[in-house]
């Protein structure tokens, strides 16, 4: 029973990351917003947060992603004297507190801090003005219309030999496996004082060049040597 509740918890979660056009590392989000949304629909008569509160859901219910209008927190965005109040944002959820209660607070990210983030399906990480989004007691869909802003660009990225040229390109240095850990400890190139082995077609390439030898080179010393003799200059 557990493993297929979670597997449906899974599945849906990825199902919001669709359709809201966010890549798997914002599962963080997802994960939590379709569970209010599961346990706030009254599919069978009474709905699980009825049960559990003894009292409907008295928030609106929106899906991840989609565009709304909020007030945003004056700690994380100082609006202009001749700025509107609200702003145009992407819904990220509701904030939870213990005993699974809500206090009327929602989750949105603005539409401007994803102007540099990333969505292809290779991000590894959520982009940092999104790691923390407003807090806000006001939101609504934005002209009454269900819309996902981030789903165009999202499709690009991910569904077109364009966008999957440009996500290469973003991730080139990240190579085929980039959650691997760094590559194991080699004793040899440690013993060296972490210099590279010495190159096949020339001198050893843990050598420095000596600007009294008109740019010869001269071997570098040993780390146990060095460390050897360290005493002596202290």
């Amino acid at each position: 029973m557990a493993e297929r509740n979670n597997q449906t918890i899974v599945t849906k979660t990825v199902a919001c990351l669709l359709e809201a056009g966010l890549p798997p590392c914002y599962w963080s989000f997802a994960g939590p917003c379709w569970c209010v949304l599961f346990n706030t629909a009254c599919t069978y008569g009474e709905s699980p947060w009825f049960k559990s509160h003894v009292s409907e859901f008295k928030g609106l219910r929106f899906p991840l992603g989609c565009k709304v209008i909020y007030k945003p927190a004056t700690t994380k965005l100082e609006l202009g004297k001749w700025d509107e109040p609200s702003r145009v944002g992407v819904f990220a959820g509701y904030r939870l507190q213990s005993g699974y209660s809500w206090h009327d607070e929602y989750l949105v990210w603005d539409l401007d801090d994803f102007i540099e983030a990333d969505l292809s399906k290779m991000a590894t990480h959520i982009h940092q003005k999104n790691n923390r989004p407003h807090i806000t007691k006001r939101c609504s869909l934005f002209q009454e219309t269900l819309s996902f802003p981030l789903k165009a660009e999202y499709e690009r990225l991910n569904t077109t030999l364009e966008g999957k040229k440009e996500s290469l390109q973003r991730h080139s240095d990240q190579g085929e496996h980039p959650l691997d850990p760094p590559p194991p400890f080699d004793v040899n190139i440690a013993s060296g004082g972490g210099l590279p082995p010495p190159a096949p077609n020339g001198g050893p390439s843990g050598a420095e060049i000596s600007p009294e030898a008109g740019g010869g080179t001269i071997p570098l010393a040993p780390v146990e040597k060095y460390n050897k003799h360290m005493g002596d200059f202290r």
